[in-house]
């Protein structure tokens, strides 16, 4: 009897698993016509579906690899094509160290406080045999890193919010900070820009006591605010040079580019050299100390050429020169590329504020630079004679919209609107 119910049991099952299993009932039906005993047809229906699932196993395990490998190269690609904002750099004072921050507000001069301040030296006399100078000519004339190379060990410390907010703090760092006996210069930032008082508001400006004197910024003649004698001690004591003032901009000084650093438009700057953002990518730069290291020679960092805005995920080094316009994803603010930036003996200012031994086309990054970025090398034949020799690394842009008010941040999409089939050479021909 057990037995019997157990065949019957056993019956069952198979005829259920053959009406469901494909290859069962093909196995089943094959062993009915060479007529091979039930129990045998039973074995061959069991191996039949084994070998079936093996094979759905295996070829879902290839489909799952498949899938994975190609999404993973999607992802890559989509990764490496997501330009991004990497660093973004504010320096409150021309020629100094710059503060790296993660979200920063601008105006209508760039990003706010950029080159807000600079030193300024007494205008030197006239050369033996040159003319005497213009009558009304400024008597302070601005200096960088190329004229004091110790400006690169001066620190600075910004905010505008928070506990150490309305306050630029300027300090010496390295070899040049025995120099700062008192330690630390502290100076109040406007309280406009702390407020959000508009620019326009700036006319009725009260200076206090602060006095108004005239600088030379290039070839700008600019009103500036004098920040006053404690900070002139403290500098000219920290770069044992006699005579250094720190001067600010006046709100009611409009300084304008110059054209074809404008990107078309009237486009108004601090105390920067030609446009209120310098762009850099980190694939630009990697390029570049590529072919310092082909030449044994040490990397350079990003800060020997002061961008504000590092762009990541550029996939070409240098393809920044071809853009015209582009916009940030996350917040909308939207750039004109004006031109790629000329460069000059700054980047080869060392980071311990040692000018380079060697004159300047044979000091580095500069001599590498040249072997492959000068006017004529990286726009081709055609050019001006002035821009054939010329070097570049980075672009010189300007804010969309007059330089509204909006804020810029670390890790913004940077998307392309619109970019030149081959890199920009309109402004050098």
């Amino acid at each position: 009897m057990a037995l019997a119910r157990r065949a019957r049991e056993r019956h069952t099952a198979v005829a259920l698993l053959q009406r469901n299993m494909a290859p069962g009932r093909l196995a089943f039906k094959l062993c009915e016509k060479l007529q091979i005993p039930r129990a045998q047809c039973g074995a061959a229906w069991v191996n039949a579906n084994c070998v079936f699932v093996q094979a759905c196993a295996t070829l879902f395990a290839l489909l799952a690899v498949y899938l994975y490998f190609r999404n993973a190269r999607r992802d890559a690609a989509a990764k490496a094509s997501l330009k991004t904002i990497s660093t973004l750099t504010v320096y409150p004072v021309k020629g100094c160290r710059g503060v790296a921050v993660q979200t920063w507000p601008t105006d209508r001069r760039g990003l706010v406080l950029d080159r807000y301040w600079m030193v300024v030296a007494p205008a030197p006399p006239p050369e033996e045999g040159a003319a005497p100078a213009a009558p009304g000519a400024p008597p302070l004339v601005f200096q960088t890193q190329r004229e004091l190379p110790e400006l690169a060990l001066l620190t600075t410390a910004v905010a505008l919010e928070g506990a150490s907010a309305g306050v630029l703090r300027l300090g010496a760092s390295g070899r040049i900070a025995k120099r700062a006996k008192k330690g630390d210069l502290e100076v109040a930032v406007p309280q406009r820009l702390l407020s959000g008082e508009s620019a326009a508001q700036a006319e009725a400006d009260s200076y206090g006591d602060a006095a108004l004197v005239q600088c030379q910024v290039w070839d700008d003649v600019c009103t500036c605010v004098d920040e006053g004698d404690a900070a002139a001690v403290w500098l000219s004591a920290a770069l044992a040079t006699p005579g250094l003032r720190l001067v600010r901009n006046s709100e009611a000084f409009e300084r304008r580019c110059l054209e074809g650093h404008d990107g078309g438009r009237a486009t108004t700057t601090g105390f920067a050299d030609t446009s209120p953002f310098l762009v850099a990518s980190e694939a630009s730069l990697g390029e570049l100390n590529r072919r310092l290291k082909e030449r044994k020679q040490p990397p350079v960092g990003m800060e020997n050429f002061r961008p504000n805005i590092v762009v990541a995920g550029v996939e070409a080094p240098f393809s920044e020169d071809s853009w015209r316009t582009f916009h940030l994803g996350a917040h909308g603010v939207q750039f004109r590329v004006a031109r790629p930036c000329t460069r000059c003996g700054v980047p080869n200012v060392r980071a311990d504020g040692q000018a380079p031994a060697q004159p300047l086309l044979k000091a580095e990054p500069t001599a590498t630079l040249r072997t492959f970025r000068s006017g004529k090398l990286a726009f081709g034949k055609g050019l001006k004679k002035v821009w054939r020799q010329r070097w570049f690394f980075g672009v010189n842009a300007s804010q969309v919209g007059g330089g509204s008010e909006q804020v810029v941040s670390v890790g913004d999409k940077v998307v392309l609107d619109e970019v030149s089939e081959a890199p920009r050479r309109e402004w050098l021909e």
